[in-house]
């Protein structure tokens, strides 16, 4: 009987010495099966400005049918998103303007960039431009209701400013400003609502909206300021970014930006 009772618990001993054994290998081959497994990407994180925003979705749409991945924008003022990834240092791309490239750069953000458009101040006036402005001296006629974007938050304003001071207009141009705004979309709005006769805003604007406004490109000549699409030093995903980057570089980004209005020259149909 005490052998019996002896083998019973031997036996015992040896079920739940191979059920833990069962249980380990179990174990083991899901632990080595998740270490497999590659991590899932995160969507493409693009801080952009609100000035090319239409051109970067457009893009961002492409590159999410032709590479699967999801791409999650950012957007806002180009000088309020610098701050903001200076603190985070998180994050894939920038899509700006000048000189932010070279803001990034300073601050030791910036991997590299490519070019993939152009924004230049042009003049905005109601259907027809009923008050012939063609030119900056035009904007000091007497009753001209002008708005300007707020050169402490633009470069568009900053750009303007500066050459009605060298054109010895800041005076009697500046006499005639109503407005000074953040939005160069709310201004072009003002002008297709008669609140104000002209606007002086970035070439896409007029474009966009030039089915209700009409667009002037001045003779006055303004510095270069192109677009650029930025990758970050501190980007996690960054085969992702390089296939962003490199989609906004090519041929067809370069024609995507032109034809939302990011081009040097006048397009044909801004006259419209």
């Amino acid at each position: 009987m005490q052998e019996a009772a002896g083998d019973s618990r031997i036996d015992t001993v040896r079920r739940a010495l191979l059920l833990s054994l069962l249980v380990l290998g179990i174990l083991t081959t899901a632990l080595v099966g998740l270490r497999g497994k590659p991590r899932r990407a995160a969507p493409l994180y693009i801080y952009c400005g609100t000035s090319m925003r239409g051109a970067a979705e457009e893009l961002a749409r492409d590159f999410e049918k032709q590479a699967g991945g999801a791409v999650e924008f950012d957007f806002g003022g180009s000088e309020t998103l610098l701050p903001k990834l200076e603190i985070a240092r998180s994050g894939d791309l920038f899509v700006t303007h000048d000189p932010f490239a070279e803001n990034l750069t300073r601050k030791g953000l910036l991997e590299r960039y490519e070019v993939a458009g152009f924004l230049v101040p042009v003049l905005v006036t109601a259907k027809g431009n009923p008050r012939q402005l063609r030119s900056l001296a035009d904007l000091a006629k007497p009753g001209v209701r002008l708005g300007m974007m707020d050169a402490r938050y633009s470069t568009c304003g900053q750009m303007v400013r500066e050459r009605l001071a060298a054109r010895g207009l800041a005076g009697s141009v500046g006499a005639n400003v109503k407005v000074e705004k953040r939005s160069h979309q709310d201004l072009a709005q003002d002008v297709a609502l008669d609140a104000l006769d002209a606007v002086l805003v970035w070439n896409f604007c007029g474009l966009l909206n030039r089915e209700r406004v009409d667009t002037t490109w001045l003779d006055d000549p303004f510095p270069e300021t192109r677009v650029t699409v930025c990758m970050l030093k501190c980007a996690r995903e960054r085969a992702a970014a390089e296939r962003f980057l490199a989609l906004c570089a090519s041929e067809n980004g370069r024609a995507v930006f032109a034809r939302h209005g990011y081009a040097k020259t006048q397009p044909a149909e801004a006259g419209r």
